[in-house]
């Protein structure tokens, strides 16, 4: 009875020990180094400019530090290619590049984990315009800075190979400007928005 016993104790904590380690493995991770490559919509608002909603294809690449489980460091680059609103325009460039930080939730033994962003940007754009007084075509050549928000979710297929999908609204301005190539001493606002798919790798 008792050696029936002592097997039935094995057997258990054998069958514990496998279900443990299953339920309990590390699923996901966002320390160390990681790089991400994804694309998405970009679209982007300037009153001053009279633009409501102007959008496009983007396409970007992320390096991030990750110091722990639940803070990362981040450098993002995105090129969009924006569809004027005016058929007499041309597809522009519109660039935004984010210096900041990505906050992750939820445990490193679940595969999904959601994150939230925020991080300062400098945001570039070439397009066309009109001169409302005039109708005369020019060419604007815009820099300027902002702060961007975000977030989204990542899952990690298998360690440390992650799929994502997110978004981030940008608040903005041009304020260095030219027209024609000629400086201009304005300041227009300028926000913008992105939602984008991924895939990231950690090391």
């Amino acid at each position: 009875m008792k050696k029936l016993l002592s097997v039935f104790v094995i057997i258990f904590l054998c069958t514990y020990n496998v279900i443990a380690q299953g339920i309990f493995e590390m699923k996901s991770t966002a320390k160390g180094f990681s790089v991400e490559l994804h694309t998405g919509i970009t679209g982007w608002i300037c009153d001053d400019l009279d633009v409501k909603n102007e959008s496009g294809f983007h396409f970007g690449l992320k390096a991030g530090y990750g110091f722990s489980e639940w803070i990362e460091a981040f450098l993002e680059y995105n090129h969009s290619i924006i569809n004027p609103e005016w058929e007499e325009f041309e597809a522009f460039p519109y660039n935004h590049l984010d210096f900041g930080a990505r906050f992750n939730f939820g445990s490193t033994i679940k595969a999904f984990r959601p994150f939230t962003e925020i991080t300062a940007m400098y945001q570039t754009s070439i397009q066309d315009a009109v001169d409302t007084d005039t109708g005369q075509f020019l060419k604007l050549d815009m820099e300027g800075y902002g702060i961007s928000i975000g977030g989204g979710i990542k899952y990690h297929l298998q360690l440390p190979l992650v799929l994502m999908l997110g978004g981030k609204y940008s608040f903005g301005s041009f304020d260095t400007i030219k027209v024609d190539g000629n400086d201009y001493q304005d300041e227009w606002a300028a926000n913008s928005y992105r939602l984008y798919f991924g895939i990231a790798y950690f090391f």
